[in-house]
Order: structure tokens, then C-alpha cells, then sequence
């Protein structure tokens, strides 16, 4: 009798061990980080691609995870081809000859931006961008790719939503029924005055951000936006509207421009409640007057959709020997007190990781 109750006792013993080990290994496999079922994640961006910008976007992206990149040159540059086995870059004149034949071309969405002034502006790019985006998704397709974003070199993909920073992770974690993923976008804010800055680090010489309104309390972004505003026409001085993530697989899949997709039927699409794009459209007056010199439009409204995008061209355009200092006025944060406050509400963030990423090799 004693033997059976010992025997019971030690089956019992085994059942619960075994039980608690199940449910160890499901909790550890359940909260791993999964990898994508197919390809990687390629990028696709329009920009000037001697620029020293571009070494350090590569790095970045690359790090966290981006296996293939479809460059396209702007301007008149003799660097296409392929630069290494994860990036592929197209001139200008490959570009343009691709996009005669485009199916989106003539298509009546992209219509109101083709027609009228589309040789300058913002016109001019945004049609360029989506039809290069639509080449990168048939390069993507072939690839074997699976997800492909649009960033722009003045943009980093921050993938916050890992506890590693990839962005595979971020992508695998979606259902298969989504389609597209939206990453609402940070603004860089600058803190040092212009007569401090000599040609920075872009990526490393801002660290403090506006995050997006998606990502902060309603009743605090109420109470903090025009703080954060100041006496800029809003809340960003750029875009808003963060960029979006495809599933490459997705049917009837077309670009909507640099920042969305279009699917069949509407398509299913989230948004993250962690990652976002790091944009750095003004990270100094240089940086800022250079931006405003690449329109050639004589109409400076049809340079830009952004409101201050209009109104730095006016002010470069005159010429103001001030510049300098209007630009430290209206775009630097050199209040401590609105910086800690916002700060402390959440309207600001501090975000060092394209520092630590950026020159480790």
C-alpha cells in the first residue's frame, strides 16, 4: 500500500511538472519575436544619391533589419546600378523611361498632379515618386519581397514596437489579413542656434521630437499643441501623415503617392501605437534654405502643399539678411521650460537610437 500511494504521488508530481514545462515553452514561443513567413523588407526612395545623407540612411536601415533598397536618383547622376547585393540604384533617365509605359501614368487618380505644372514643385515630385514607387513594387514582387515601405533620406523608420529594433519583427507581428501598416511620423525639433551648426550630422544632431498627435493623449495634445506650435501655421512643420507599410502579396496593390498604398477593395490597415518615421525637414537654417532653393517653380505656391514649406520659400526668396535668425525664432527650441514641460506631458520625445546605430562599423 505504500509503494501504490508513492507511485501515485511521483505520477502526480510528473503530470504537474510537465503541465508547468507546457506552459513555460507556450508563454516563451508566444512572446518571441517572428519572423517574416517569406522575403525581407526592401525600401524605396527618391533622392540625390551622393549625398553623404544616404551613407548614413543605409546604415541606419540596415540595421534595423531593411534587406533591400530601390534608390532613385534625382537629378543628372552617373552612379545607377547596383551598388551592392542590397541596393539598387536608377537614374534619372532609366527612371523617366520606365515611366512612359507606366499603367498609372494616365490613370485619372494621378491626373490632377500630372496635368497643369508638372516640371517643378510638389506636383512635379509627387508624381515621380508614386511612379518610381510603382516600378519598386514590381522589383519587390520579383524580389520576393514582403513588405516595402517609402522613406525619404531625411527619414528614419523607427521601429519602437521592438524590443530590438527591427523592423521585421514589427511587420511579423501583423495578421496576414493586413495589408498595409501606418507608421505616424516624428518631426526633428533642433536646439542648438544656427551660428552653433556646421553642416551636422543630420541623424545624430537631433535627438528631440514632436511626436505625432496619433500618439499622444487627446485631452493632452488639446492642452500642449499651440505650446508646441508656437507661431508656425502647425502643429508640423512638414506632413502629418506618417507613411505606410504594404504587404507586397496584397491584390490590386498600387502606390498612392510617397506616403500611401492603395489595395483592391479597400484593403485592411493599422496603425502602429509605437513605431513611427523620424522626419528631419529643418534641422537647421542651412539645411532649411537649401530646401526651399530646390524649387524652380516661378509661382512659389506651386513649390510646396505644406504650409511653411510657402512660407520658408518666400523668406529665402527675399532674401532677408535675418534669416538666420528667424529661423532660430520660429524652429529651434530654445525655451528650457516649454522643452521640459513638453517633455513631461509627452509631446516631446528624446530618442537616441539613430545615434547608436549610426557609425558603429
Amino acid at each position: 500500500m505504500y509503494q501504490v500511494r508513492r507511485k501515485g504521488v511521483s505520477h502526480n508530481r510528473l503530470i504537474a511538472l510537465t503541465f508547468v514545462i507546457v506552459v513555460v515553452a507556450t508563454v516563451v514561443l508566444s512572446s518571441a519575436p517572428r519572423r517574416p513567413s517569406r522575403g525581407g523588407v526592401a525600401v524605396a526612395s527618391t533622392c540625390a544619391s551622393s549625398s553623404r545623407q544616404l551613407t548614413d540612411w543605409l546604415e541606419y536601415h540596415r540595421a534595423i533589419g531593411v534587406t533591400r533598397f530601390y534608390i532613385f536618383e534625382e537629378g543628372m547622376g552617373t552612379t545607377a546600378g547596383r551598388w551592392s547585393p542590397d541596393v539598387y540604384v536608377f537614374s534619372r533617365k532609366t527612371a523617366d523611361e520606365n515611366q512612359k509605359n507606366s499603367p498609372s501614368r494616365f490613370a485619372k487618380w494621378l491626373a490632377p498632379y500630372a496635368s497643369g505644372n508638372s516640371t517643378c514643385g510638389a506636383n512635379a515630385l509627387f508624381v515621380r515618386q508614386t511612379l518610381n514607387l510603382e516600378l519598386a513594387l514590381e522589383l519587390a514582387k520579383k524580389d520576393g519581397i514582403e513588405w516595402l515601405l517609402h522613406v525619404d533620406v531625411d527619414e528614419l523608420v523607427y521601429p519602437a514596437g521592438s524590443s530590438t529594433l527591427d523592423l521585421r519583427d514589427v511587420l511579423a507581428r501583423q495578421s496576414p489579413h493586413i495589408d498595409r501598416v501606418v507608421f505616424p511620423n516624428y518631426e526633428a525639433v533642433p536646439e542648438r542656434p544656427s551660428y552653433e551648426l556646421n553642416e551636422p550630422n543630420t541623424f545624430k544632431s537631433v535627438t528631440l521630437f514632436k511626436r505625432n498627435h496619433l500618439h499622444i493623449d487627446t485631452a493632452t495634445y488639446a492642452r500642449f499643441a499651440q505650446s508646441a506650435r508656437r507661431d508656425n501655421p502647425n502643429f508640423f512643420l512638414a506632413y502629418a501623415n506618417g507613411k505606410s507599410a504594404c504587404r507586397v502579396s496584397s491584390p490590386g496593390l498600387r502606390p498612392n503617392g510617397a506616403h500611401r498604398f492603395k489595395t483592391k477593395g479597400g484593403g485592411k490597415e493599422v496603425t502602429t501605437s509605437e513605431s513611427a518615421i523620424l522626419h528631419y525637414p529643418f534641422v537647421s537654417a542651412a539645411r532649411a534654405r537649401e530646401r526651399a532653393h530646390r524649387c524652380d517653380c516661378t509661382d512659389v505656391k506651386e513649390c510646396s502643399m505644406l504650409a511653411f514649406d510657402l512660407v520658408l520659400a518666400n523668406k529665402v526668396r527675399g532674401e532677408a539678411a535675418d534669416f538666420e535668425s528667424w529661423f532660430d525664432e520660429r524652429v529651434v527650441e530654445n525655451n528650457s521650460t516649454r522643452r521640459e514641460a513638453l517633455l513631461k506631458a509627452g509631446v516631446y520625445a528624446r530618442i537616441h537610437a539613430p545615434t547608436l546605430l549610426i557609425g558603429r562599423t
